[in-house]
């Protein structure tokens, strides 16, 4: 689906046209047509130019006056800050979410299915070919579990028409190609938005170079970051959303905060092998601020809490934003990385 839509501004038109349904028709136009269009049950884009021009000279007005462009790619908060800061989910966008099994590709998409079904967006699942017990929460929080595609297609033409809409797909439907065949169904226009996500069961994802072919966004999984449970293990480095550009402000930290995750794996993996206490003061800096930085993006889920007995936290954006300018520009050597661990923002910890 485009990012950007296109719609009748039926309100400046009914206030430049009070009597539209008669001038319409004296204008030699189709009443019912009229009515469709205002209505958005016919499509503007499938409105006959002639028609657009007949209604802009009843309003007298130009084409554009009458025409509204919205454009759907937005970004969508989810309040998990390792999406939220390095590959932020956009309305209309398609994911990819690159793991092997035992990552917690499921738990998350469990997990932003339970944050946004409740913020006016409908959850469906399309039923992998392959089961996995993993599963179970996924589809306890889809609003809708499909069998098949054209199940899916009734759903967002009829029940769930101008609704925003969470769509998740495994890698063996985009393979066989169904996946493409849905994309081309006019009957699509139909829905307000679908973002999409593409998982994959089997593992195989990581071992190519287009797993889901073109995405908008990726959510690379880190078997590092899974080794040593800090979840959700999101790939600071290789997850990027190339739909949603951030201000300059929020890019700049952005990149600072990839800068210091990248050069305190660097040290990491050097020191560990050299010892510790061989790192000079401005490579311990480096360290310790890679450390409390890493620590901070793990995050408690709300659908864990039965079993991690840890409270799901939801970290605004501007919260996001307000904490990495603390974490990568300020002098925070008091704070120790261990009271960052499954926190909310910094608030709760400072």
């Amino acid at each position: 689906m485009d990012s950007l839509s296109i719609r009748l501004n039926t309100s400046f038109l009914r206030s430049r046209v009070p009597n539209l349904t008669v001038a319409a028709k004296n204008a030699g136009l189709r009443p019912a047509t009229v009515s469709n269009l205002c209505t958005g049950k016919i499509p503007l884009g499938r409105a006959e130019i002639r028609t657009i021009v007949l209604l802009a000279e009843l309003a007298d007005c130009t084409v554009d006056d009458l025409i509204i462009i919205e454009d759907y790619s937005k970004k969508i908060e989810t309040g998990i800050k390792t999406i939220d800061l390095f590959a932020p989910l956009v309305l209309n966008s398609t994911v990819g979410l690159i793991a092997r099994p035992g990552m917690g590709q499921l738990a998350l998409l469990a997990e932003v299915f339970h944050r946004l079904k409740n913020h006016s967006f409908k959850t469906v699942t399309l039923t992998p070919k392959k089961e996995d017990p993993g599963l179970k929460d996924l589809l306890h929080e889809s609003d809708y579990v499909a069998s098949g595609f054209e199940e899916i297609t009734v759903l967002l033409s009829d029940e769930w028409k101008n609704k925003n809409v969470l769509l998740v797909v495994d890698r063996a439907h985009v393979i066989s190609g169904e996946l493409g065949d849905f994309n081309q169904n006019p009957q699509l226009k139909e829905v307000l938005s679908l973002t999409t996500f593409l998982m994959d069961l089997s593992g195989e994802a990581p071992d190519d170079d287009l797993p889901f072919g073109p995405l908008d966004t990726i959510w690379q999984f880190d078997a590092e970051l899974v080794a040593q449970k800090y979840y959700p293990a999101i790939h600071p480095l290789f997850s990027i959303s190339e739909s949603y550009q951030l201000d300059k402000k929020q890019n700049k930290l952005q990149q600072d905060a990839r800068k210091i995750l990248r050069r305190y794996r660097e040290l990491r993996a050097l020191f560990a092998i050299r010892g510790y206490e061989k790192m000079n003061k401005k490579e311990e800096n480096d360290f310790m601020r890679g450390q409390k930085l890493e620590a901070y993006l793990t995050q408690s889920f709300f659908i864990a809490e039965p079993y991690t007995e840890r409270k799901g936290s939801f970290v605004k954006i501007t919260a996001l934003f307000d904490d990495m300018n603390k974490l990568l520009m300020e002098d925070l050597a008091d704070l120790e990385a261990s009271s960052l661990f499954y926190k909310g923002d910094l608030s709760t910890v400072l």
